[in-house]
């Protein structure tokens, strides 16, 4: 349920119809988290024009302090090939979440096959797009996403120097 979007046909017909709550108890962990979308078209500074004044410096400061503790390395994962490479280190920055330590949420708190298989899918029908960044070859941050057609749907499964992260992947893809 927790990639299902709550104004969808699928998640009203889930919650409402008849014959699913005669045979099915509808569960979910958690109350439903929005999924972001980041469109990245053009070049970083465009993207940052999105932003207030306030916003563009924070941004530029995280990447700023992000690039003076070491040397940054961004790996893009597509294919099949990559998606051990990815989870090891996925999973690593999970691990060390506060969401994950204080409430056992993330990534890290996902079946390990399960996700594999799930990008493993994406991977096999040309759709992903996951990123991981290492900071002197320590994985500090990633964001498991697909693309289906033109649009770039990042399930961005971390926070943690987003806007490191985004630069990054915006100066990568663009």
């Amino acid at each position: 349920m927790e990639n299902v979007k709550t104004r969808s046909f699928l998640w009203n017909y889930l919650r409402s119809s008849a014959l699913i709550r005669r045979g099915f108890h509808l569960y979910t962990k958690r109350r439903p988290f929005p999924h972001l979308f980041i469109h990245l078209e053009g070049t970083f500074e465009s993207y940052l024009k999105k932003f207030s004044a306030k916003t563009r410096k924070n941004r530029l400061r995280e990447i700023r302090r992000l690039r003076e503790r070491g040397q940054l390395n961004l790996l893009k994962v597509s294919q099949a090939s990559g998606i051990d490479a990815l989870l090891a280190a996925a999973y690593q920055v999970s691990q060390r979440s506060w969401k994950f330590r204080r409430f056992g949420w993330g990534l890290a708190a996902r079946d390990a096959d399960s996700v594999t298989r799930e990008l493993r899918f994406l991977a096999e029908r040309g759709w992903l797009r996951s990123y991981v960044l290492k900071c002197d070859g320590t994985p500090c941050a990633f964001i498991l996403g697909h693309q289906y057609g033109r649009a770039s749907m990042p399930n961005l499964r971390m926070l943690t120097m987003h806007g490191a992260v985004t630069a990054s992947v915006q100066s990568y893809c663009c």
